[in-house]
């Protein structure tokens, strides 16, 4: 058989030809596009046009129905008041594979999305009053949330537009260990509806890695703080983690600036002799299976019922 049209060997009407007659095309897409990526789409804004396009194009894509379309591609190029697209279809017409390209464009309006809107005008939904070591570039902020940073004494104050955003800040300083406290304020009505203002005050910790606490019957030292913290058994030197929810309410023993230096002056199969460096006394320790050599330099742990060799 030849197309009848331009007499190309086939079966029937060619696909060239038939897409001739029955163009697969786009119909008219409009949206607004604001400068951080977000845009408009039939009243509703979405974020980041660039990984949409696709989705957008294929809502609006008109194709015969004697066309199977199995893939599509877009290339697109922006400018100032549309978005220019190269589309690349492929797919089945009469049974046989087709690969095809076609022009199109998408009328685009600039305008400031309700988040830019927000940062341009100083509106702020929560305030971080963030009191901690870390310098904030370690705390990867977003900037699409953040409309203002004061330096106070002891820190910094980050007001940002999205209560959901500070909280998740305040989640991830919760699982390490900080002191985290959230206060609202009532600040006045929309819509019927109260609107508060959040306050999140974030910080340090009141035990670090390298500190000594009483959880339960046992004193750990902190090795490596998270949500679950690497810990040590002073007495048995057994490691494991334990919930950084359940260390908040153990008692801390010692810092880790409080450990002394000693020095080994007697091993015995029973005792173990060590002079505290610091105030020139003796203690005797019983010996459990300590590997301990005379003159070895060591860290003591003292608390007020025991001496603990580290």
């Amino acid at each position: 058989m030849f197309c009848p049209k331009c007499g190309k060997k086939g079966y029937g009407l060619c696909i060239d030809c038939f897409l001739e007659e029955n163009p697969v095309g786009l119909r008219d897409i409009k949206l607004s596009l604001c400068t951080c990526g977000n845009y408009l789409y039939r009243g509703r804004w979405s974020k980041n046009i660039t990984d949409s396009i696709e989705k957008v194009v294929e809502k609006n894509l008109t194709v015969p129905s004697e066309i199977k379309l199995e893939s599509m591609r877009i290339l697109p190029k922006f400018r100032s008041d549309r978005i220019d697209l190269e589309v690349w279809i492929s797919g089945r017409y009469m049974g046989e594979e087709f690969r095809k390209r076609f022009n199109s464009y998408i009328k685009i309006r600039r305008r400031e999305c309700p988040d830019c809107s927000k940062l341009s005008s100083g509106y702020y939904e929560a305030i971080i009053q963030l009191r901690i070591k870390k310098p904030l570039t370690d705390l990867n902020l977003d900037p699409r949330f953040v409309s203002n940073i004061k330096k106070v004494k002891g820190g910094f104050d980050i007001y940002v537009t999205s209560t959901r955003y500070a909280r998740q800040i305040k989640k991830k300083f919760d699982n390490l260990g900080f002191r985290v406290k959230e206060s609202q304020k009532l600040i006045g009505k929309k819509k019927g509806k109260e609107v508060y203002r959040t306050s999140i005050s974030i910080k340090e910790p009141d035990f670090g890695e390298g500190d000594f606490l009483r959880h339960n019957k046992e004193i750990i030292q902190i090795l490596r703080l998270g949500k679950r913290t690497l810990c040590r058994d002073i007495v048995t030197k057994k490691r494991k983690t334990i919930g950084i929810s359940s260390l908040k309410k153990s008692k801390i023993i010692a810092k880790r600036s409080d450990l002394r230096e000693g020095i080994v002056t007697l091993v015995s199969p029973k005792e173990v002799q060590i002079l505290d460096l610091q105030d020139n006394e003796t203690y005797e320790i019983k010996n459990e299976n300590m590997d301990l050599e005379l003159g070895q330099e060591i860290k003591i742990l003292k608390t007020s019922r025991n001496i603990y060799i580290l």
